[in-house]
């Protein structure tokens, strides 16, 4: 209502098709500056409390707030089409036999045409339901994917770090390595085998906080296939078929939700 768009057609994916945004040309017509922020800031209250299929389409579109164009005005609107679609969309928890966080992590090399910087997600999910999740660019140019998604791990296992800390404060101790999933076997070997090669000794100390926590045993780390990977969905726009089956690993349900219909 706000953005005159309570009567817009729905749409099904946060982006359309796989759109690749950049910063405005100088033959590219501007868009309403102010508007857009205040389109951008208000979309941007749903990923950071139920919405985490919005979390990359936010952090996204939230790098032109200086100076969009009518490129992005069209992509935030379309967001907005989305959003009408999905208005009962939220998380789903539910008892589980082994009450610990885990978490996957993933990254898009060089995604950002611009600065060709890399675009990083994790999740975190606790009784079948995220509960943290981030998704941006990362903070140095990546030169290769194996490079990105050890970065990533690293950000993943600081999160692990904190969930065993707030459990513990609350008198729910985590007895085991807290589990972290990446899709990346290259970055895992990097991890587990804790060797130097002349390609990946320019990585900042900074990055190798992974390799600490493994090597204490306060975080394990697994491989898992692309098709199954939760943060994929916070690292680039998805087509609508991968997007369907994304929105189903973060564990999104529609709401009133009717458990026996659905198991």
């Amino acid at each position: 209502h706000r953005f005159g768009m309570q009567n817009c057609n729905p749409a099904k994916t946060p982006f359309a098709d796989t759109t690749q945004l950049h910063k405005r040309l100088d033959d590219e017509e501007p868009a309403d500056e102010t508007l857009y922020r205040e389109m951008i800031g208000s979309i941007g209250y749903l990923p950071t409390y139920t919405r985490p299929d919005l979390a990359f389409t936010v952090s996204k579109l939230s790098q032109y707030l200086s100076n969009p164009s009518v490129l992005h005005m069209q992509a935030a609107k379309h967001v907005l089409r989305y959003i009408k679609g999905t208005l009962d969309y939220g998380i789903y928890y539910a008892p589980s036999s082994e009450p610990h966080p885990f978490g996957f992590c993933d990254s898009s090399h060089a995604a950002d045409p611009d600065d060709r910087k890399s675009h990083a997600g994790l999740i975190f999910f606790f009784n079948l339901g995220g509960i943290i999740w981030e998704s941006g660019k990362e903070s140095v140019v990546a030169i290769s994917s194996m490079e990105s998604e050890y970065m990533e791990l690293s950000e993943a296992a600081k999160e692990a770090i904190f969930l065993r800390k707030l459990s513990a404060s609350i008198n729910i101790p985590i007895n085991k390595p807290t589990m972290i999933l990446t899709d990346s076997q290259s970055a895992l070997n990097h991890v587990k085998n804790n060797v130097k090669h002349a390609r990946t000794k320019h990585i900042d100390t900074r990055f190798h906080y992974i390799r600490e926590v493994y090597t204490a045993n306060q975080v394990d780390l697994q491989h898992v296939p692309a098709v199954d990977q939760a943060a994929d969905i916070l690292t680039k726009p998805l087509g609508l078929n991968k997007h369907i089956e994304a929105v189903k690993l973060l564990k999104l349900v529609q709401f009133p939700y009717e458990q026996s219909s659905r198991l």
